[in-house]
């Protein structure tokens, strides 16, 4: 969940439905974008066919600092010909993340 809302500024709100499993869900703004369930044992890699999961920031920068403070490995991407600067890193699930900057 750190990585989460540390890095990429979502809020754990109290929102969440009262299940019958820990977890949490990670706001932007008014709407639930994440879904988190906590798990004692590791599930190993991720399954399926997701790729992985965009945000869009205006401070690319901040990021990428963020980023180097938590000590993650990441691949910058610039795009000058659309105008789009991109940050790719994997969250401690092993789940892509994209961040993403008008530039």
């Amino acid at each position: 969940m750190a990585f989460y809302t540390n890095i990429l500024g979502l809020v754990d709100r109290p929102d969440r439905r009262p299940f019958d499993f820990p977890g949490a869900w990670l706001f932007l703004g008014d709407q639930a974008v994440v879904h988190l369930v906590f798990q004692e044992e590791d599930r190993g890699t991720p399954r399926g066919a997701f790729d992985h999961v965009a945000f869009r920031t205006d401070d690319f920068d901040a990021v990428a600092a963020k980023l180097d403070e938590a000590g993650l490995e990441y691949k910058a991407s610039h795009q000058p010909e659309i105008g789009m600067s991109q940050l790719f890193v994997r969250d401690p699930n092993g789940v892509r993340v994209e961040v993403s900057c008008r530039r």
